[in-house]
């Protein structure tokens, strides 16, 4: 995972663990997002916060 999402979670300081947890989480989260799938995603703003957030995919 790239993105904001693991930018501030590797920011908190977290064991390895407790930071994988969470980005798996947040990872399962991003891979059901409709964006994903969507023919219009390359001018979309939803999705450039996708990608900000999430990173690519």
């Amino acid at each position: 995972m790239s993105g904001e999402f693991k930018n501030r979670i590797d920011a908190l300081g977290l064991d390895e663990v407790a930071k994988q947890k969470v980005l798996t989480v947040i990872e399962e989260a991003g891979s059901v997002c409709p964006c994903l799938q969507c023919s219009s995603k390359d001018t979309c703003e939803n999705f450039q916060w996708h990608i900000k957030w999430f990173g690519n995919k």
